[in-house]
């Protein structure tokens, strides 16, 4: 089996179990369908596997395509009709060949209507489009939200839903997500933005602070269509909005543009709860704590407030690994234990555990107060 999964250092939004299913399927070259509610991080997982494995992936939004663009474009040859495939896909082909594997995803399969789902029967079984073969190192993924949570969806037809292996998709806890959202490396894309420097760090800490103490907020699809067609929360929109506040950190926005901004990705109700909590926390800055741990001392009246100081530490950490560093936020996880606050440490100190587990680094002897808590939840060094 890959072991690229397994050892990446960023944290995996899916379980264990969904992660070596998803593996495993990729390794025997089957069909896949990922079932789940919109945002949850199907995608995001997707594009992961992709890049774990250096493997190319292309991007198909099914619901958005016509028949031909899976069952061929007819084009005049010397020996009559030749049916082509759509845009991108020869040039994902030729990559994918290169890399000795690719992706190709198909999203929102099930809000694809029955002409779209039957062009694409040919695609998922024998890797065919018209008259043209992928190659053969190319692995099919969709991705589908159940009928009832999209919008014009449709159930697979049978013969579309028997050619795929199904994996209905958990929804992460909140502990899952903040793990992803704390070792979430900076992307190419991200380099230079807010999102890259203090104020990403800062508003990192500052959703995972919020999102521990208002857990049953990360996911609440709504009842009615009306209400789905506009903004609410869900582990997508939950990044979108700590993006958001990075940079109405960053460029020193008011109060009441970044907290528009912020309902515009959550909806009013979390919307303006988020805001509300970021004004009253007046965070330090994480990389002053990195500097000098000593300077720091953790709020005993509000565990809440120390933990959004210690997920921002590990996030700007993780932005800039070095082991020197990572001795230093450990050092910071030690005054807030110190403080009496050991439980809270070690909820902030698991994501560092296993950056340091996959890296071979050992923690600070001023840390050992953390390690019985840290090795209960099955995290050693």
């Amino acid at each position: 089996m890959s072991a690229g999964w397994a050892s990446g250092t960023e944290a995996m939004i899916m379980s264990n179990l969904n992660m070596g299913t998803v593996e495993l399927g990729l390794d025997a070259g089957l069909p896949l369908v990922l079932w789940g509610s919109p945002g949850i991080g199907k995608t995001a997982q997707v594009r992961q596997a992709a890049a774990e494995r250096g493997w190319p992936v292309l991007e198909v939004i099914a619901s958005r395509r016509a028949p031909e663009d899976f069952g061929g474009w007819p084009v005049p040859s010397p020996e009559g009709l030749r049916f082509e495939p759509g845009a991108g896909f020869r040039e994902f082909a030729v990559a994918a060949e290169l890399a000795e594997g690719g992706i190709l995803f198909l999203d929102e399969v099930s809000c694809a209507p029955p002409a779209v789902q039957a062009a694409l029967l040919t695609l998922i079984l024998d890797k065919r489009i018209g008259d043209w073969a992928l190659p053969d190192c190319i692995r099919v993924v969709a991705a589908a939200n159940p009928p009832d949570q999209a919008a014009g969806g449709w159930d697979l037809a049978a013969p579309a839903a028997n050619r795929l292996m199904h994996l209905d998709w958990a929804t992460p806890t909140v502990e899952q997500w903040t793990d992803w959202l704390l070792q979430s490396s900076v992307r190419a894309r991200d380099e230079g933005t807010p999102w890259a420097g203090g104020a990403g760090a800062k508003a990192r800490g500052v959703v995972s602070g919020f999102l521990s103490k208002r857990p049953s907020l990360l996911l609440q699809l709504p009842v009615d269509d009306v209400a789905r067609g506009r903004a609410w929360p869900s582990p997508r929109s939950w990044e979108a909005a700590c993006r958001l506040l990075a940079a109405g950190m960053a460029a020193g926005a008011p109060e009441a543009v970044v907290e528009a901004g912020i309902i515009g990705c959550l909806g009013s109700g979390p919307g303006i709860e988020l805001s509300t909590y970021a004004r009253e926390l007046d965070l330090p800055d994480p990389e002053e704590v990195l500097r000098d741990p000593s300077s720091w001392t953790p709020d005993r009246a509000r565990a809440d407030r120390t933990l959004a100081t210690l997920a921002a530490v590990v996030a700007a950490f993780t932005g800039k690994m070095s082991q020197p560093r990572y001795q230093a936020a450990w050092k910071v996880m030690a005054r807030a234990c110190d403080g009496g606050q050991a439980g809270v440490a070690a909820t902030a100190g698991r994501s560092l555990a296993k950056i340091g587990k996959i890296r071979s680094w050992k923690p600070p002897v001023e840390a050992g107060a953390l390690f019985p808590i840290l090795k209960a939840a099955g995290l050693t060094f």
